[in-house]
């Protein structure tokens, strides 16, 4: 599992869901104090057993293990008959012992204690029941055979997403927490997403997420998904043990796991002519109905009511924002709220792995670039086009005393065609970029800015850059990973040095600085000029 730092992406809160456990010490002895006598884990489940009651476990079956990523060592143990509230997570065991075990093995553990594990920030009342060391001690695995995994229990996530679940503890609640810690398939699943990064860096290609059927996420703690998966996607199915971080996680053993290619999902939306968005059902279980419902919003196949004039307030209606002026117009009306809205004739200015940015003309403009928080169309190139491109666009963060910035969620983009060359602002000052205030405007929009000596390599591929006037501007990797895979751990350019460069400008929310955003290597050029420092 990975850390309990809180990362924010998008409009919605998304979490690392587990903690690292790469950290301990890494031996197998243990002082076995405080052990208890050996317990089943449906009594470790139950609420008559209090958090910090010593655990001892005999004969239980190992389920799933993650090695996958920086952060590993957790696991996943559960009764051989399988069911409901028979499995759960392990943390904190000896690193090596884990290490030697598969998916398939026998164990007993000793030297544990029931924990329930939350942040202080989960005002859900939902907790996270596992296994970690007994204070004082360490926790013993011992491998006693091999066996076979239990019975992967079918579950109905359509049915689970349909139940009741008032202030988050209600009965949906309550269904996925019966199957916490267990290996289960979901059946019935539709994707309400293309999978995003958990975390505002979007530098942890193993740590991605996707919204699924049942108000539950499928989370790339163990595995990699598949490729193909978008909003709307129906998958055959999905399996994956139950696991709990703010929301309820599946977490796919591998890549086979998720199942793409499914044919019996229900959406939200009326796109054909039904009443999905008027019939008082949440046809697709993820807790909302009707016009609460982004499927009867966007989407390839949302409800686009009569007429979507930029005024319609059709349930489901997006905003219709015309040519030359799309993104400039709902920068504008959706500042301070969020609305779907249909952007037109927009153009790609600058691609990462998981985001992009587009503006209303080839040329850049202060209001008139965004940032889009969706994966980028297949095969899109910088320049190019894009004929539609519908989402949900709002500021963000949507709440809080700092300043936030535009970005388009759950995006869908319409046809590419040749665009041209993309031309950046030259004429705003570092000063103004870089103020939360004044570099508001230029936000998601390309930029030029030189000649600015280069002035210190920073953490997470950052560096800083000092203009003329002494102004210092933060220099991000956004727009590409790690430099353009040059594999470097830090920027290739030389402290001291005179550059121009050429980026999209993005807001870094938590840290509430400003910065720019080259595009490739290429952006970033030696020049001359630099005085000062």
């Amino acid at each position: 599992m990975r850390t309990t730092t809180i990362l924010v992406c998008g409009t919605l809160a998304l979490f690392a869901a587990c903690r690292g456990s790469d950290d301990n010490n890494g031996t197998d002895a243990g002082s076995g104090s405080g052990s208890g006598s050996a317990v089943t884990i449906q009594d470790v489940q139950s609420t008559n057993m209090p958090a910090g009651t010593p655990v001892s476990l005999k004969g239980v079956v190992v389920t799933a293990i993650d090695a996958y990523g920086t952060k590993t060592g957790d696991m996943w143990v559960e009764e051989p008959e399988g069911g409901q509230y028979s499995g759960v997570h392990v943390y904190n065991a000896p690193l090596t012992t884990v290490a030697s075990l598969a998916p398939g093995d026998i164990v007993d553990i000793a030297g544990a204690e029931k924990s329930e594990f939350a942040l202080s920030t989960d005002t859900t009342g939902r907790t996270l029941t596992e296994l970690e060391p007994v204070s004082g001690g360490v926790m013993t695995v011992t491998k006693t055979g091999t066996g076979s995994l239990p019975p992967i229990a079918q579950v109905d996530a359509l049915m689970i997403g349909q139940l009741s679940d008032v202030n988050n503890n209600g009965q949906r609640s309550a269904a996925w927490g019966a199957w916490e810690g267990v290996l289960i398939q979901l059946t019935n699943v539709s994707a309400f997403g293309a999978p995003k990064c958990v975390g505002s860096a979007c530098s942890d290609a193993t740590d991605q997420q996707f919204s699924i059927t049942g108000d539950a996420e499928v989370e790339s703690e163990l595995a990699a998904f598949p490729t193909g998966i978008t909003l709307d996607s129906c998958l055959g199915n999905v399996t994956g043990v139950v696991d709990y971080f703010f929301d309820y996680l599946i977490l796919p053993r591998t890549t086979a796991d998720v199942a793409t290619g499914g044919n019996g999902c229900t959406f939200e939306n009326a796109a054909a002519g039904g009443t999905e968005c008027t019939d008082g059902i949440d046809n697709d279980g993820n807790g909302f109905i009707d016009c609460a419902d982004l499927g009867c919003e966007v989407g390839s196949a949302a409800w686009l009511g009569a007429s979507c004039g930029s005024g319609d307030a059709t349930c489901g209606c997006s905003k219709n924002y015309a040519a030359g002026s799309s993104i400039s117009a709902a920068n504008a009306a959706e500042a301070t709220t969020s609305s779907a809205v249909y952007l037109h004739d927009v153009y790609v200015t600058a691609l990462g792995t998981s985001t992009y940015w587009v503006a209303d003309n080839l040329g850049a403009a202060a209001s008139g670039g965004m940032y889009v928080f969706s994966k980028p169309p297949t095969g899109v190139t910088v320049g190019q086009k894009l004929a539609t491109l519908q989402g949900v666009a709002g500021p963000f963060p949507s709440s809080g005393s700092g300043a936030a910035q535009m970005e388009l969620e759950d995006a869908t983009a319409g046809s590419a065609s040749a665009g041209g060359t993309v031309t950046p602002i030259t004429a705003a000052t570092v000063t103004t970029l870089i103020g939360l205030t004044t570099g508001a405007p230029y936000a998601g929009s390309l930029v030029q800015v030189g000649p600015v000596k280069m002035k210190a390599v920073g953490a997470h591929n950052q560096a800083t850059f000092e203009d003329n006037s002494n102004a210092i501007i933060t220099m991000d990797d956004d727009a590409f990973f790690d430099y353009g895979g040059s594999g470097s751990a830090a920027p290739p350019y030389t402290v001291g040095s005179c550059y121009q460069i050429v980026g999209v400008m993005d807001l870094q929310t938590t840290d509430q600085v400003r910065t720019i955003n080259p595009r490739t290597l290429a952006d970033v050029t030696t020049t001359t000029g630099c005085t000062g420092n």
